[in-house]
């Protein structure tokens, strides 16, 4: 009897994890599932086209080589000791955050992720979901705003003539 409570247990966990496949390959951001030791398990056809890399290519791969995160200063964000993997991994939440990276041709894109916790078969730990969105666009507007406000703002301690 036991044994089939733990075939069940086996047949459900592997219909929940097809259920997620199957919605991380249907949408329309870039989505990508880490396993518990940080390596690329599933890519989805619109992280291909962002990335110009097909899942071929990136399965397998721990998380860090693939996504290559950079912060706004230039600085590494993604590392084999991911902040981001390790809370998740734990079930626990992050905000989405943003990160530069480049494309298959070397091309730099900006991407806003969003990542979740998704169960696994291992009791208290948790697979991660990162789902991202191209936000190249916006952060070139952004700097240009920034550079307009810096331009037209007087330095400090230099008033106007009056």
């Amino acid at each position: 009897m036991h044994a089939v409570g733990i075939g069940s247990r086996c047949v459900v966990e592997r219909s929940i994890m097809n259920q997620v496949s199957a919605m991380l390959q249907r949408t329309s951001d870039g989505a990508m599932l880490i396993n518990e030791a940080g390596n690329v398990v599933l890519w989805n056809k619109a992280a291909e086209r962002l990335f110009g890399v097909c899942a071929s290519e990136v399965i397998g791969r721990p998380c860090h080589e693939v996504m290559r995160g950079e912060t706004l200063a230039g600085h590494p964000f993604c590392s084999s000791s991911c902040v981001v993997g390790h809370r998740l991994g734990c079930g626990r939440g992050v905000r989405n955050f943003d990160i530069q990276t480049r494309t298959k041709d070397g091309k730099a894109i900006w991407l806003n992720v969003s990542s979740l916790p998704v169960p696994s078969r291992k009791s208290g730990r948790f697979l991660v979901a990162h789902l991202f969105r191209d936000i190249t666009a916006r952060q070139k507007a952004l700097g240009l705003a920034e550079e307009l406000y810096t331009m037209l703002t007087p330095p400090r301690g230099r008033g106007h003539p009056v």
